[in-house]
């Protein structure tokens, strides 16, 4: 049972911190094109 839960929680820190990369690129990307115009 314990090895299953750790597992799931693996699983969702992987996601959050995935979900938390693309929102960097994404807010990257955003800044670089309001310096480009």
């Amino acid at each position: 049972m314990q090895q299953i839960n750790e597992k799931k929680l693996y699983e969702i820190l992987l996601k959050d911190v995935k979900l938390r990369l693309i929102e960097d690129e994404v807010r990257r990307k955003s800044e670089g094109s309001h310096l480009k115009y």
